[in-house]
């Protein structure tokens, strides 16, 4: 198997089946920040309602054994029950009124999720609901709020393509968020090992910002690669363009290349 994974080629685009089928297969850890390919299916989620999905498919996973398995017309769902304080201490959430009211509103909007549909042939399809039964419980009127939610089997199984350090469960500020969706967004684009990430076209929209905020902006998408390196999601090997044809490789980022460059090419890791 070592003499295997050493002669073994996954740069050339043969072998984006077998990427394909290594992501989906390798186990994530799992205190990780998960992520698939829902964007396809929720076009039109709007950005927080996405981050908050993926922030819970995260956490649900480590309830997949605990949870209360229920056949609806063939289809499995798995019932897991938590208290709301314990998926807002995962993502760091302030535990106030305000912060309190908006996680009960997105427990709420779940069910209006669009349905995930499979095409077998032009007479044949598959359409299920990711979360068809949402409970939000309050038994006494100070008591902790305790959810109950039907998950879609499919949704609650070890095997994302993506992974993502712990520190991708929680934003900051909007800004923050933005920045961490156009990454995650950007390993979902390609299935090579390089992934491309339009720097200058995710910087154009601050564009009439004020100075300090650009300059906010640029140091977050630093800090955000640095995580990935750090927690070895990316390879210390990176790509950087000013026109997208002239290339200069360098090994490590800096601040002055996001201030310099307006495309970086980057490497995801797989283990396997």
């Amino acid at each position: 198997m070592k003499h295997l994974k050493k002669s073994l080629s996954l740069q050339t685009c043969f072998t984006d089946w077998l990427l394909y089928s290594l992501r989906t297969k390798v186990p994530k850890p799992k205190k990780y920040f998960v992520t698939s390919y829902l964007k396809k299916y929720l076009t039109n989620v709007e950005d927080l309602q996405l981050y908050r999905l993926l922030q819970f498919l995260s956490f649900v996973r480590s309830y997949a054994n605990s949870g209360r398995k229920e056949v609806l017309n063939q289809q499995i769902y798995i019932t897991v029950q938590f208290y709301l304080v314990d998926f807002m201490q995962m993502v760091d959430a302030k535990k106030n009124t305000y912060q309190r009211k908006q996680f009960l509103e997105f427990f709420d909007n779940l069910m209006g999720l669009p349905p995930y549909q499979e095409q077998f042939s032009d007479k044949e399809f598959r359409k299920l609901l990711f979360f068809p039964v949402v409970n939000a419980i309050q038994t006494t009127e100070r008591g902790p709020w305790i959810i109950q939610v039907a998950v879609a089997q499919t949704l609650m199984h070890d095997f994302y393509p993506f992974h993502f350090p712990p520190s991708f469960f929680s934003c900051s500020s909007n800004i923050n968020l933005q920045v961490k969706l156009s990454i995650i967004r950007s390993f979902a684009q390609e299935d090579s090992l390089q992934k491309t990430y339009l720097l200058q076209s995710f910087l154009n929209q601050y564009a009439k910002r004020s100075n300090s905020i650009q300059a906010q902006v640029k140091r977050e998408v630093l800090q955000e690669f640095h995580n990935l390196l750090k927690y070895q999601i990316i390879q210390p090997k990176f790509e950087f363009s000013v026109d997208g044809n002239h290339f200069t490789q360098k090994y490590n980022i800096q601040l002055e290349d996001i201030r310099s460059y307006k495309i970086i090419h980057f490497h995801e890791i797989i283990h396997y």
